[in-house]
């Protein structure tokens, strides 16, 4: 079967992972900020799987069972309705409890560490170290606001 340019995934598991990325982060439109299917993440797994062979195997494994429930469910993952797509994510995030969480997690390193979609949710597009974001401060009453429940509560530890 033909791979990707990292030669990592074939043409029936690109199209799931892309799928299932679309799930995981879907496209809002009316602020114009793509799905993590169409952003870049999918170069960026193709690294991690390029050099974490357990993460890519895993990936197979993952990739085949979603493409098995899809074909359970009557198509393929993207011709499924929204409700039958749901459904199958949720299902596969229990049967591949690792598989998921890791894809969860290497799907939101690659899509929010990319400067152009930081920018999209107003956050600086310059990394995050050594300058760090801009966070402007809280007002004293808000932060009192805040705190409030918990200087009520009183002290629950020892002190120091």
């Amino acid at each position: 079967m033909e791979t990707d340019q990292k030669g990592k995934w074939n043409g029936a598991e690109l199209k799931v992972l892309t799928s299932l990325l679309e799930q995981i982060i879907p496209a809002n439109p009316d602020r114009n900020i793509p799905s993590a299917g169409t952003a870049e993440t999918l170069s960026y797994l193709s690294d991690i799987a390029a050099t974490d062979g357990s993460f890519q195997q895993a990936a197979r494994r993952g990739l085949a069972r979603a493409a098995d429930l899809a074909a359970n469910a009557g198509g393929e993952l993207d011709q499924l309705d929204a409700d039958q797509r749901v459904a199958l994510v949720r299902q596969l995030e229990t049967i591949e409890p690792a598989f998921f969480e890791t894809l969860l997690r290497h799907t939101y390193m690659g899509y929010y560490s990319r400067p152009e979609i930081r920018a999209l949710f107003g956050l600086s597009a310059k990394p995050t170290q050594p300058e760090g974001y801009s966070v402007a401060a809280e007002s004293i009453e808000f932060m009192s606001e805040m705190t409030e429940p918990v200087v009520r509560r009183g002290r629950i530890f020892r002190p120091c």
